[in-house]
């Protein structure tokens, strides 16, 4: 879904806090007839997620689960992480548009990533 950016690097949380990260929709990924896989950003993967290769994906908005399969690509670094299958569920049941935001909160222990969809205005 994207490279690590200075918004990403922003986010990264302090000592304790929540593992959470927003990502802005664009118009490839809200083209959700072409699903983008879902990148993690890797301080997440670092602190949380390097050696899973299963998730549940979260709805906050409906509470539906989803069954994600964490894919780590060769070639791409130790701790680049995507997600595929249950996140292409996810954008087909929520249609997200370019413009909306999607916020990620990864769960302590990292078992579930809580999406919330906010729409624009």
């Amino acid at each position: 879904m994207g490279s690590n950016s200075d918004d990403e690097k922003k986010q990264q949380p302090t000592r304790g806090r929540d593992w959470v990260w927003t990502k802005h929709v664009t118009e490839a990924v809200g083209n959700w007839k072409k699903p983008q896989t879902l990148h993690v950003p890797s301080w997440i993967v670092k602190a949380a997620l390097k050696n899973r290769t299963t998730i549940w994906l979260e709805s906050v908005d409906t509470g539906r689960n989803y069954k994600s399969t964490i894919m780590t690509p060769t070639g791409r670094g130790e701790n680049v992480r995507y997600i595929g299958d249950g996140w292409y569920s996810y954008l087909e049941d929520h249609k997200p548009r370019s413009g909306d935001l999607l916020d990620f909160r990864v769960t302590k222990p990292p078992n579930y990533i809580l999406v919330m969809l906010t729409r624009r205005i």
